[in-house]
């Protein structure tokens, strides 16, 4: 091999070095500063400063890291400090796709061995599982079918095969360099036993010395402590402070009815209420219904007057029993270790929307797979979880009303989308949850799907 290809060896195997060490410095920093309040692929967070030391890069890292393999994360950073030392020390790893098999294959078989061992853990008051996903998966495999025991002894071997694959460094030469450091070590010992008597005077002075003036510096450490600590819980109510919001008194306005009042009102007392949609609604006037011109002029299209109006009246709002689903909502959600607010409530015929706010840190994966156990614990009524409302940073929670409005066609058709509708073939639908009237263009649809349970009135609504 020439001089140049030699040097451009040397220089290759220098930068992958740096290249891991650089890996796994950052993967270290990440994880070390890991902090559920910061931004992630699938949590819901408000938080606009970024603790972690390698900011919105290093948070999103440590997020995917930990949720896909669990704590070995923390051990695969070793594994790059592993492989970077390796080539400084004339021991460089080829990156061929069958070297990445092997490294990848070790981090696999490491995180079935956590989960085996953590099935959940700890992490800045976040509860993750030991393995992550894929260590999951593949420990639950071999529990299946060897059992925990069998699964232990599968998993630990395949990570040492793995690693040994990975790092070129055999058992052997493991164990060879753990032997030559207990012999050196042992060796030095016996030296200083026979030389070590006659410095003992010395020694012992000079470890008196320093164990008085660790003694003297321990109050002035003390102190820089107390400092600290002050400094810090004075920089917390500062930033309380700040938080404050100071409410100036408004000049008075003249009385409008308007949602905006009830939503300032409703803040001192819990979550907003808002107005529903068909509050205002004006009676169904008896006009002739408007259609498009056909063929025959003669044709008068009938009244609105043929359909049925609406009987009774209709059911008001209890805010109160409002408020009180609102904090059953929260409590139920707690139960399940899932902490937030209910910061809005959209009251519709049928069903009332609850907009929940989750802390920073919670996964919406988390709270969208907790329908059926919702359902289960607020009585059986089927629940709903609108995973992204657009806009805010809040989660749609839909309960079905205890007392149901029935939607009449006659008010659907009397309404203002209807009437207004340019189309050829409008079609009303109903109401959305929220009350607004539902209005279609029919020759827009080829297929018409209705969704609903057994008796649910899918066939009515299709023939009618």
């Amino acid at each position: 091999m020439s001089t140049s290809s030699t040097h451009r060896f040397e220089v290759a195997k220098e930068l992958k070095g740096i290249l891991f060490m650089v890996i796994g410095m950052f993967f270290a920093l990440s994880l070390i500063s890991y902090s559920p309040t910061d931004p992630a692929l699938n949590a819901a967070s408000n938080m606009q400063k970024i603790h972690n030391l390698c900011g919105v890069i290093g948070a999103f890292t440590a997020d995917i890291l930990l949720t896909i393999i669990g704590i070995s994360a923390y051990l695969t950073t070793l594994l790059f400090f592993l492989l970077s030392l390796l080539h400084f020390f004339d021991r460089p790893i080829s990156l061929h796709t069958r070297h990445l098999f092997f490294g990848a294959g070790f981090v696999v078989f490491l995180s079935s061995l956590f989960h085996l061992r953590f099935e959940s853990i700890d992490i800045a008051g976040t509860f993750l599982s030991g393995g992550g996903i894929i260590g999951g998966f593949l420990g639950e495999v071999l529990i299946r079918y060897l059992n925990r025991t069998g699964a232990y002894v599968v998993a630990s071997a395949g990570a040492v095969v793995f690693f040994s694959l990975t790092t070129r460094l055999t058992l052997q030469s493991i164990f060879l360099g753990i032997k030559k450091t207990v012999v050196w070590l042992a060796t030095n010992f016996w030296k200083w036993c026979k030389t070590g008597p006659r410095h003992a005077p010395a020694l012992i002075r000079s470890a008196f010395v320093w164990v008085f003036s660790t003694l003297q510096s321990i109050p002035a450490f003390i102190g820089k402590i107390k400092n600290w600590r002050q400094l810090r819980e004075e920089e917390a109510e500062n930033q309380k402070k700040k938080a404050i919001r100071i409410e100036r008194p408004a000049k008075p306005k003249p009385h409008v009815e308007d949602a905006s009042d009830d939503d300032e009102e409703s803040d001192s007392k819990g979550p907003k209420i808002l107005k529903r949609a068909d509050a205002q609604q004006k009676r169904p006037v008896d006009a002739q219904l408007k259609l498009a011109k056909i063929g025959n002029e003669s044709y008068v299209p009938p009244p609105i007057s043929l359909l049925d109006a609406p009987e009774g009246k209709k059911i008001d709002i209890d805010e109160e029993a409002l408020r009180k689903n609102s904090l059953l909502l929260e409590k139920k959600l707690m139960d399940f270790e899932v902490q937030g607010r209910v910061t809005a409530i959209h009251p519709g015929p049928v069903i009332t929307m609850y907009e929940f706010e989750p802390s920073p840190g919670t996964k919406v994966n988390k709270v969208v797979n907790l329908e059926d156990d919702l359902s289960l614990a607020l009585g059986g009524r089927s629940v709903r979880i609108i995973a992204h409302l657009p806009g805010k940073a809040a989660l749609g929670i839909e309960v079905p009303n205890h007392e149901r409005e029935t939607v009449w066609l006659k008010n659907i058709i009397a309404s203002s989308p209807f009437q207004k509708s340019s189309t050829k073939i409008p079609i009303a639908l109903g109401t959305n949850t929220e009350g607004h009237p539902a209005v279609t263009d029919l020759t827009r649809m080829p297929h018409l799907l209705i969704a609903g349970a057994t008796g649910a009135g899918k066939s009515v609504a299709i023939n009618s």
